[in-house]
C-alpha cells in the first residue's frame, strides 16, 4: 500500500516525535493485537483484512525504523498536512465572510459521543440530516461545516489524521486507505457530527465498493 494512503504514526498509535524505542514498542504491541493467533481479531476482520493489517504493520515499521526512509516519509506527510491546513483555513475564512459573526468563545465539547458546538439552525437541513437520504462524503462534509466543526476538532476527538478525514469527505479513492480502515473512519466521523453512524457508514461503504468496481 502506498505511503500516501496511510499515516503510519496513527496506525501504530505514536507521535511523529517518537523515539526508536517507542517505535519498537508500538510495533510489538501492534503485532500482538493483530496476530493471526488472536481469535478475537477474526470476529471483526476477514482473513484477508487481517492479513492486510499485518502487512501494513511491517510496512510501517520498515519505514519508521529506517532514519533515511523515515525522514523522506515525514517530509511527504508534513507537506500533505500543510496543504490540508491551508485548505481548511481558506474554507473557514469564506464561511466567516458569508455567515453571521460567531462567538469566539464557542468551544467544541464532546457530549454523548457527539461534538457539540453552537451553530445557526436550518430546519430544512436538519430534516435532511434526520432522514439521511444522502450517505456521501460530500454530505458528511456539509454536515460538519453546517455544525461549525473544524477538521482539527474532528481529528482531536477521533484521533483520525486530517489526511484521512479529508479523504473520507472528498471520497478520494486515490488517497483513501484500505476498506478495513475506511469503515472505521466513516463510522467515527459520522457519529461525531451527529449522524446515524450505522446507516451512514453502510451507505457510504456501498458507494465506495460500487465506485471501485466500476
Amino acid at each position: 500500500m502506498s505511503q500516501a494512503h496511510n499515516n503510519y504514526y496513527e496506525f501504530l498509535e505514536i507521535s511523529q516525535e517518537a523515539s526508536q524505542q517507542e517505535i519498537d514498542k508500538a510495533y510489538k504491541a501492534a503485532k500482538r493485537t493483530y496476530s493471526v493467533t488472536n481469535v478475537a481479531l477474526y470476529s471483526i476482520f476477514s482473513k484477508e483484512e487481517a492479513s492486510e493489517l499485518n502487512n501494513i504493520i511491517e510496512e510501517a515499521y520498515s519505514i519508521l525504523s529506517n532514519p533515511k526512509l523515515k525522514n523522506e516519509y515525514d517530509l511527504g506527510l508534513n507537506l500533505q498536512l500543510k496543504k490540508i491546513s491551508k485548505k481548511d483555513k481558506d474554507n473557514s475564512r469564506r464561511h466567516k465572510k458569508s455567515a453571521p459573526l460567531q462567538d469566539e468563545t464557542n468551544v467544541a465539547v464532546l457530549r454523548n459521543g457527539v461534538i457539540s458546538k453552537k451553530h445557526d439552525k436550518d430546519s430544512v437541513f436538519e430534516e435532511k440530516i434526520k432522514n439521511l437520504s444522502d450517505c456521501s462524503g460530500h454530505f458528511l462534509k456539509r454536515v460538519r461545516q453546517y455544525k461549525n466543526i473544524s477538521i482539527d476538532e474532528v481529528a482531536q476527538f477521533s484521533k483520525i489524521s486530517k489526511l484521512n478525514i479529508v479523504a473520507v469527505e472528498d471520497q478520494d479513492l486515490e488517497n483513501l486507505p484500505s476498506r478495513v480502515f475506511i469503515r472505521g473512519f466513516a463510522l467515527q466521523i459520522s457519529r461525531l457530527v451527529g449522524l446515524n453512524e450505522k446507516a451512514f457508514t453502510d451507505g457510504y461503504m456501498n458507494f465506495i465498493d460500487e465506485t471501485r468496481q466500476s
